[in-house]
């Protein structure tokens, strides 16, 4: 595992060096083949990750020696807004424009020589799964002719490899990835040892349309050994069990937790109406039952208690004013009857065993506050009591196996969203001078705290008053318009861990990284990794035959100053070899 973490450093060295050597060595040192050059090789490639709310440029190098294949990465810019915002276009110009921001930077990463024959690759996530096929296919046929007949664009792109990637392909990506980054396999996804010694890690990845999950499943360690590893020892998707649950990103319960608090609160205005009219015996009793409701929103927009925003925070939608209460425990009673249903709605802790929840009377327990949710006594089991592993609670009619015993890594906004709380966290305590032994043994965990820890400091952190909280000094992962939705996010989060795939609460069994090994854990390493092999057939037809440079060229293209650049990196290169 060291060795490979050692030749990941290495590549990424090499990474910078070429950058910064790359145009004298590219054009002064290739060996020209004797055979014509039919498919040009760069051992760069780019990958565009098209996600809900950006498009993200990553740069990869493909490092091959007589030791392992290594695969480094550095990460190129980002553009807002999805690339699904573009569906509808009726001409090409926006899209192209859009993208070239970030290929006109890209050009800065990847070395003059190396541009015509890098490859790139253009993957739409969840926000185009959620539009159809036929706008789909238009958007990218917009792409692919305005980026391919754009002056500036330096790379090669096929119309092949501009498209969307199922949910179940993302998934299975970041697992590839990280099992690499943790050194379990190498570039070509052969086993170190640390995948017969240790097995593979699962992998659970988030957005804001969709969410991923992807593990091997436990079992018996005869069958481990078999199962699903083909000839070669190296790591195959067939080992896992993995689902994409389109809908269940962070953007998309948001939107689902406030329809339904807009529509309560319509509702019970329309049963408060009707009650009224009765007990007073009005003349007007016949009138349109939806027109008061009306008359009294154009007087001012209602004000509704929100759980799940911030304490004091107030958010307007459809003509309604959510106010924050901070309130997790109630947030994620009703995230639970909103995504799951009643019979998921009581917390873990009210769970004694896998035979089901406990009826609780809202009566004894306490009185009903937001669209007849009743608070529920917290139960925090006895010191020695056995632990409880409660079944999932269906997504998509889907439920996954067991996860107990399973160790994942989680990235994207799982890593920004509760890095923020357990950051801000730490900041609001420092601030007020007051300590909470609790929230600090919980804060000390990350970033492998258990759902117990992330109940505490989440419960926290919504519980902070928002002026205290836009006090706070910026959030590096948390731009301002993103903080007004990470009180519902960290909520979220922590009831799909629990409730959804049934990580047992006092497990400290997912690592949240956003790197390993100085690589971003993200499913665009895993993409290049299972395309290793596709790579490896014409490693050997070097990008200099494409381009046959000649001595002439060489002298004319090469600034004088970058010769001794282009030295020391060599021996810095050969003595990193």
């Amino acid at each position: 595992v060291i060795q490979h973490m050692a030749a990941t450093m290495r590549g990424a060295v090499r990474l910078i060096l070429a950058v910064i050597a790359g145009a004298y060595a590219g054009a002064a040192n290739f060996e020209l083949s004797s055979q014509p050059c039919a498919d040009p090789y760069s051992e760069f490639a780019i990958v565009v990750d098209g996600g809900s709310t950006g498009s993200r440029l990553f740069v990869f190098n493909v490092t091959y020696s007589d030791g392992p294949v290594v695969v480094s990465s550095m990460q190129g810019p980002k553009a807002k807004p999805g690339l699904s915002t573009f569906v509808g276009e009726i001409t090409e110009t926006r899209v192209t424009t859009y993208l070239m921001s970030l290929f006109s930077e890209a050009r800065k990463l990847i070395p003059q020589p190396f541009q015509k024959a890098t490859r790139v690759y253009i993957k739409a996530t969840a926000g185009m799964r959620l539009t159809c096929e036929e706008n789909q296919q238009r958007t990218y046929d917009q792409i692919y002719e305005g980026l391919t007949a754009h002056p500036d664009f330096a790379f090669h792109l096929e119309r092949e490899d501009v498209g969307t990637i199922s949910g179940d392909s993302e998934g299975h990506y970041a697992a590839l990835s990280v099992n690499y980054l943790a050194g379990r396999v190498a570039g070509d996804l052969s086993d170190t040892g640390g995948l017969s010694q240790l097995g593979p890690l699962g992998a659970l990845d988030m957005g804001g349309g969709s969410s991923q999950i992807v593990f091997e499943p436990p079992q018996p360690k005869s069958a481990a050994k078999t199962r699903g590893e083909p000839e070669g020892g190296r790591l195959s998707v067939d080992r896992f069990w993995g689902h994409s649950y389109l809908g269940y990103g962070v953007d998309q319960i948001r939107i689902k937790l406030w329809s339904y608090l807009v529509t309560e609160h319509k509702a019970q205005a329309r049963r408060l109406i009707r009650a009224a009219k009765l007990e007073e015996e009005k003349e007007e009793e016949d009138e349109d039952e939806d027109e008061a409701p009306r008359k009294k929103e154009e007087e001012g927009a209602p004000l509704v208690h929100n759980p799940c925003g911030f304490r004091g925070q107030v958010q307007h939608w459809e003509a309604v004013d959510l106010q924050g209460t901070g309130d997790a425990a109630e947030c994620a009673i009703l995230l639970r009857r909103i995504v799951f249903g009643p019979e998921c709605e009581l917390e873990p802790h009210d769970m004694e065993s896998l035979g089901g929840p406990i009826t609780v009377d809202p009566a004894v327990e306490g009185p009903a506050v937001v669209g007849g949710l009743a608070k529920h006594k917290r139960h925090t089991p006895a010191p020695g009591a056995p632990e409880v592993v409660r079944p999932p609670c269906p997504m998509d009619d889907r439920v996954p196996p067991q996860t107990k015993g399973v160790e994942f890594y989680a990235m994207s906004v799982y890593f920004y969203a509760l890095h923020g709380a357990f950051t801000m966290v730490r900041e609001a305590l420092d601030a007020s001078g007051k300590g909470d032994a609790d929230v600090e043994a919980a804060l000390a965990r990350w970033p492998q705290p258990s759902l117990r820890d992330l109940r505490t400091v989440v419960g926290a952190f919504c519980g902070v008053d928002w002026p205290s909280l836009t006090d706070l000094p910026k959030h590096r992962y948390t731009a301002r318009d993103q903080l007004s939705h990470r009180c519902v996010e960290v909520n979220w989060i922590v009831e799909l861990l629990g409730s959804g795939f049934g990580i047992p609460e006092d497990a400290r069994s997912v690592t949240f990284a956003l790197e390993v090994a100085d690589m971003e854990v993200e499913w665009t390493l895993g993409f290049v990794l299972s395309s290793v092999s596709k790579m490896d057939k014409v490693r050997s037809c070097r990008v200099g035959d494409a381009y046959n440079v000649s001595e002439e060229d060489n002298a004319t293209s090469v600034a004088p100053e970058l010769t001794s650049l282009a030295q020391a990196a060599a021996v810095v290169s050969e003595a990193l070899t």
